[in-house]
């Protein structure tokens, strides 16, 4: 009697077998199943599965992957500012982890997703003293540090795109508030920042809008000799570039 009821016991157990590869442990295809899920668009992020991971990890390595699949998770649930603690922590205890390019890659990407918050913030609620959207400089560094250290990473062509689109962000910040400024009648302040413009962003589309209001700016302070010299200097700049 107790021999047929191990059998039996045996033969329940195998459909439940056979659902796990041989070679594989709860922990790989869980790992699966959420970075398959997460991976598409739109995707319903669930933070409690993810860091399910981490107590079905055994090893150092899959201890790694769980982090960073949570910092992975939070990133793509907007929650940006705990996805770049939870990549900083993975960066310092991982130095030598295989793939760091990524690990840098998606930090530069939060990162600039906290920017793009700040610089949206400030340019809805423009003034003097509207808050520099530092996250995105920051993002800056961040893909420059990625390029520097892997520069045939997969990532890098990728990079050096989203490199020249937060150059022109941060000079379009600028221009929201040099013509905040000239509205309230501070002329220096507005050539100033349309200034900065041109000397540090001439690269970006931007740097016409910068010469525009620096004519405006000097036609306003009844100087229409210097409006003249830029419109030159504006008019020089387009033959060079050939727009």
């Amino acid at each position: 009697m107790n021999k047929l009821i191990l059998i039996l016991c045996l033969i329940l157990l195998l459909p439940a077998c056979t659902t796990i590869p041989a070679d594989s442990s709860l922990f790989k295809i869980k790992y699966k199943e959420l970075m398959t899920k997460a991976g598409t668009e739109p995707a319903v992020i669930d933070i409690d599965e993810f860091r399910e991971l981490q107590d079905l990890a055994s090893t150092d390595k899959e201890r790694g992957q769980a982090e960073l699949a949570l910092a992975f998770a939070y990133y793509k649930d907007s929650q940006f500012d705990v996805s770049v603690e939870h990549l900083e922590t993975f960066i310092r205890n991982y130095p030598s982890y295989p793939h760091l390019d990524y690990v840098l890659y998606l930090r530069a990407l939060a990162t600039k997703a906290q920017g793009k918050l700040e610089f949206t913030q400030a340019i809805n609620d423009i003034s003097a003293n509207a808050p520099y959207p530092e996250k995105l400089r920051l993002a800056y560094t961040y893909f420059v540090d990625l390029i520097t250290r892997y520069p045939k990473s997969k990532y890098s062509a990728q990079a050096l795109n989203f490199m020249k689109n937060i150059r022109t962000n941060l000079a379009a910040y600028e221009m929201f508030i040099a013509r905040y400024e000239l509205a309230q009648g501070r002329y220096s302040e507005a050539l100033r920042r349309s200034k900065y413009v041109i000397e540090f962003y001439k690269d970006t589309p931007v740097v016409n809008q910068a010469y525009e209001l620096q004519i405006k700016t000097y036609k306003q302070m009844g100087r229409p000799e210097k409006a003249k010299e830029v419109e030159r200097k504006q008019k020089q700049l387009e033959r060079v570039s050939g727009t």
